[in-house]
């Protein structure tokens, strides 16, 4: 067995015991790419070895950017005029897009005023 035959199946085992992406490349002391590593557990997931799905992706990129983190964003809160522009719409039975549109507030936003004061949809219902 070669030194790098070693290495893939280190590396394989260590993504079988749910370690992610990046935590390999630390722990193999970055003597291999970190994409190379990536490639590796596709691989082997191609072959038919069980490896969980999130090591190669959401997690491996939160572990890369550790370094970089942002603060959480801060929740948007809307005043008590916009809540009550926001009830206007929701009863003139506007979409929600359309109404995130007018109030120039995200989508997500208004979605979860909406849900929170027991609204209506409106066409998205």
């Amino acid at each position: 067995m070669t030194v790098a035959q070693h290495v893939r199946d280190r590396v394989v085992a260590l993504a079988l015991d749910g370690m992610p992406a990046a935590s390999i490349y630390e722990e193999i002391n970055r003597s291999v790419p970190y994409e190379t590593i990536k490639c590796w557990i596709i691989t082997a997931r191609k072959a038919g070895v069980a490896i969980p799905r999130q090591i190669t992706r959401r997690h491996t990129v939160i572990a890369k950017r550790e370094d970089c983190k942002k603060p959480a964003p801060t929740p948007v809160i809307l005043s008590a005029d916009e809540k009550s522009r926001l009830a206007d719409y929701a009863r003139q039975d506007i979409g929600l897009t359309k109404i995130a549109a007018l109030m120039r507030r995200p989508y997500a936003v208004i979605a979860d005023e909406i849900d929170r004061q027991g609204l209506s949809r409106g066409r998205a219902a």
